[in-house]
Order: structure tokens, then C-alpha cells, then sequence
């Protein structure tokens, strides 16, 4: 496998790692279908500019992927647990 097919393979296997994280189902299964589909619609691509600009397009979603998870799902952890409870500092009020 040469060294272009091998990255564009870690790529695609990446942002599925990524997407995977989601707890919400529907963020999950949205962002795969479009990887799917977007790495299926380039698989014909023969162009070398196209597919490097393709190669960016999918870098950039990886780094969206991961903001957007980063942002709505922070706290949670990846099997879906929540750890946003709050937790009690010194100066709050926990007794009467």
C-alpha cells in the first residue's frame, strides 16, 4: 500500500475513533454516515490536487469532530456516564 493510501486509511479510521466518542446516538450516527459517504464520494477521485484538497476537507472535519465533542460532551465520559454533578466547593452553603 503506498504512503498516500496509507495516510488517507488512517485518516478514515481516525475520525471514526473520533465519531464513536459521541454518547448522543444521533450525533454518533450522523457523523458517520457523512464520513461514509464523503470518503465512498472521493474513493474515485484520481486528480492528485483533488484529492489532497479532499485529504485537508477530511483534516479539518477531524478537528470539528473533536471540537464539537470537546464542547457538548466534555464532561461526559466516552461509555456515556455524566460527570457534570456538582460538586460542593468550600464556600457554597451544604448545610442548613
Amino acid at each position: 500500500m503506498e504512503g498516500g493510501a496509507r495516510q488517507v486509511l488512517a485518516l478514515y479510521k481516525t475520525l471514526l475513533r473520533e465519531s464513536q466518542k459521541f454518547p448522543s446516538y444521533n450525533y454518533r450516527e450522523y457523523a458517520l454516515r457523512r464520513i461514509r459517504d464523503g470518503f465512498k464520494a472521493a474513493k474515485s477521485i484520481t486528480n492528485e490536487e483533488d484529492r489532497q484538497r479532499e485529504i485537508q476537507i477530511a483534516k479539518e472535519s477531524l478537528e470539528v469532530i473533536k471540537r464539537q465533542f470537546q464542547t457538548l460532551f466534555g464532561s461526559y465520559e466516552v461509555d456515556g456516564t455524566c460527570e457534570r454533578a456538582h460538586q460542593p466547593d468550600q464556600d457554597d452553603d451544604v448545610g442548613p
